[in-house]
């Protein structure tokens, strides 16, 4: 994964884009024609880089931003001279920044739990976390249950979609403790719609938390166009209590050639990096070692 890819996925660009809008208000502020020519560019730019990024967000969300987007180029070559028009355009700009900046920085929090679970964790994963046959790395689940005391039950496996592990929920055991998802990935990038994938992810997660369990999950780092899936994860996420994982600790990972065997599937330093990750997220949610 390149620099510039893993600036979107991760959702960094998102806050590039809003820093570039900032900088082209104050550049059209300077008064001075050059400047304003290129804060003009900066801005729309901006704005490309924050659509670009895929951050969840419903669609009146992006038919704002194109919104701002056209009404920045009316107000450019139509209006600059209305000192109304553009004081009016400025606060619908600092309005739209910092409700932007609020809604992606609420999904960059790192999980908070509010009562320690017993010290099981219980895994429905794909094969990021199972790994390929041919590979014979120790998984991240296999590290953190030798390094860290926790029991660790397994439930990863090659190919696994939200609507696959949910025709498997009533023959696996949940057990008290806590649920980590990582699961997504094959549906985003297979051929899974949204629809189904929303209802999918919806029946899964009234399951996993009737028993009112701890329920963990990995934001998708999804790339450029697929944010709807992030919005639905996110959405769902807010209904039944679950803590997310923020991508960009899965976008980090991805992201070292080093850590996988083809950008995707996890080598023995990505399970290493993926143990260290995942016990920093969620090691505050067991209880002590007695």
């Amino acid at each position: 994964m390149n620099v510039f890819v893993f600036h979107l996925v991760s959702g960094d660009a998102f806050l590039t884009g809003n820093a570039m809008l900032v900088a082209a208000l104050l550049g059209i502020a300077s008064g001075r024609m050059v400047v304003q020519r290129l804060a003009s560019l900066c801005g729309i730019f901006g704005l490309l880089l924050m659509v670009m990024t895929a951050v969840p967000g419903n669609g009146l969300y992006y038919f704002a931003g194109a919104g701002l987007g056209i009404s920045w180029m009316i107000w450019r070559f139509h209006f600059r001279s209305s000192r109304r028009f553009g004081t009016i355009f400025i606060v619908v700009v600092i309005a739209f920044v910092s409700l932007s900046l609020a809604n992606e920085l609420s999904g960059r929090r790192r999980p908070d739990f509010d009562e320690p679970a017993p010290r099981t964790l219980v895994i429905f994963a794909d094969s990021l976390t199972a790994g390929i046959s041919e590979n014979e790395a120790i998984t991240w689940p296999n590290l953190l249950s030798r390094k860290h005391s926790i029991r660790v039950i397994d439930y990863s496996r090659m190919g696994a979609t939200v609507g696959s592990e949910l025709k498997r929920l009533d023959e696996l055991a949940l057990v008290d403790g806590v649920i980590l998802i990582e699961l997504g990935g094959n549906d985003v990038l297979g051929a899974t719609s949204v629809p189904d994938f929303e209802r999918s992810l919806n029946e899964f997660l009234s399951q996993v938390t009737a028993s009112h369990q701890t329920v963990v999950m990995f934001e998708l780092p999804v790339p450029p166009t697929f944010n709807r899936f992030g919005s639905v994860q996110r959405r769902l996420a807010r209904r039944y209590s679950v803590q997310l994982i923020p991508k960009r600790e899965l976008a980090k990972i991805l992201a070292s050639p080093e850590n996988t065997l083809d950008t995707i599937h996890l080598s023995q330093p990505g399970h290493e990096q993926m143990a260290r990750s995942v016990w920093d997220q969620i090691s505050f949610a067991f209880q002590p070692v007695p």
